[in-house]
């Protein structure tokens, strides 16, 4: 159930905080430096996690210091929790407000035995974001520190794997039940759904708590649409909107079936319009908890374990 929604969406990482339930979505061309990453003669690299509700938290070290790390494929780079600098002039757009934000420089960010060195980060202050999961957060960790690995998630072990791309021993070891292609839009996996046999794109995104469907397909959808529920959405400013979740009763991923998960109602307009996103939908932790799944952005695959 969704209730008490709170809502930032930012151009570099519009991330929706839902009181219990986060989405994350990029649609940013921001281009940041490429991550120096230690080199390794290991094969694969493995983290645990927690959850906080349907939020997965990793620790790992920012310039030594220990923290708590939501992992977002839906964001294009490092995140940290850190109040920018005034004086600086960068603004990250907002729902209803812009927040200030601040492109930083890391000496060194350490997780799952990865080491990561003079890397881009950008600093913005995430309290809201704790306040909602009602834990420390120290930031988020984006494509910019695993897109060179294919990463494996295991939600019901609590397990992430990162393989080396080349000769992969995930896929030495294992036949994966099923083969999906992706194209990224800014720097989200987006997959092909079919409902009632039409095609939709729908993002994949690790650091949503919930299923996002497209507010302009519910007169579409019609009688499909059930279970219908009210929510409200804050803004980062305090402003509030009026927000729907329903369930869908079925979707099809390469002739896969995959029956009633609910959805938030969101309008996409100002994506659309301002970061060229076409997406009817966003598919989060309610069905990443279903599979065991892995995506290799150089091969642009997700796969289903």
């Amino acid at each position: 159930m969704f209730r008490n929604l709170l809502c930032i969406i930012i151009i570099l990482l519009p991330q929706l905080t839902l009181a219990q339930d986060n989405i994350a979505m990029v649609g940013s061309d921001i281009k940041i430096k490429n991550v120096n990453t230690e080199k390794s003669s290991k094969d694969v690299f493995e983290s645990s996690f927690e959850l906080y509700d349907r939020i997965i938290l990793v620790e790992a070290e920012l310039n030594g210091i220990k923290g708590k790390y939501i992992l977002d494929t839906g964001s294009p780079m490092l995140l940290i929790n850190q109040k920018p600098n005034t004086n600086y002039d960068t603004e990250i757009g907002g729902i209803s407000k812009n927040c200030k934000a601040e492109i930083i420089d890391v000496k060194e960010f350490v997780w799952a035995g990865i080491s990561n060195k003079h890397i881009e980060a950008v600093a913005i202050d995430l309290s809201n974001l704790e306040k909602s999961i009602g834990t420390s957060i120290s930031g988020l960790i984006g494509q910019n520190i695993f897109r060179n690995y294919e990463l494996y998630l295991d939600v019901s072990n609590q397990v992430i794997k990162l393989y080396k791309t080349r000769k992969s021993q995930l896929h030495k070891d294992r036949t994966f039940k099923e083969k999906i292609n992706f194209r990224m839009q800014g720097h989200i996996p987006v997959i092909t759904v079919k409902i009632d046999g039409k095609k939709y794109r729908f993002g994949i995104d690790t650091g949503s708590e919930v299923n996002v469907l497209n507010k302009n397909l519910k007169e579409k959808f019609g009688d499909r649409l059930s279970n219908f529920r009210s929510s409200q959405l804050v803004g980062v400013d305090g402003n509030q909107q009026d927000l729907e979740s329903a369930t869908l009763p079925n979707f099809n991923i390469k002739g896969n079936e995959f029956n009633h998960f609910e959805f938030l109602l969101m309008d996409f307009s100002s994506l659309e319009k301002s970061f060229d996103l076409q997406l009817d939908g966003i598919l989060g932790y309610p069905f990443l908890a279903q599979n065991q799944i892995s995506i290799n952005y150089r091969k642009q695959k997700i796969y289903l374990w």
